[in-house]
């Protein structure tokens, strides 16, 4: 393998980066709708890497998340 499977892929273990979720579905799956709700939700902590303009969340990051601030 080469040119961004390099990036992608640990030579040792062969594991792989974690998935990305764009705003969108995170907003998807929140059931949240008002843009101002997720920001605010990024400001109080939602982990998240900036591209561009887009605000990506590794999967597991937000799983993680997930489990410590929502409650049934």
């Amino acid at each position: 393998m080469g040119g961004i499977n390099n990036l992608l892929y640990n030579k040792e273990d062969k594991k792989h980066i974690d998935r990305m979720l764009t705003s969108k579905e995170v907003m998807e799956h929140l059931h949240i709708k008002d843009r101002r709700t997720y920001n605010k939700l990024l400001n109080d902590g939602l982990p998240y890497l900036k591209v561009g303009k887009e605000c990506l969340t590794p999967i597991s990051e937000y799983e993680k998340w997930i489990k410590n601030n929502l409650h049934s």
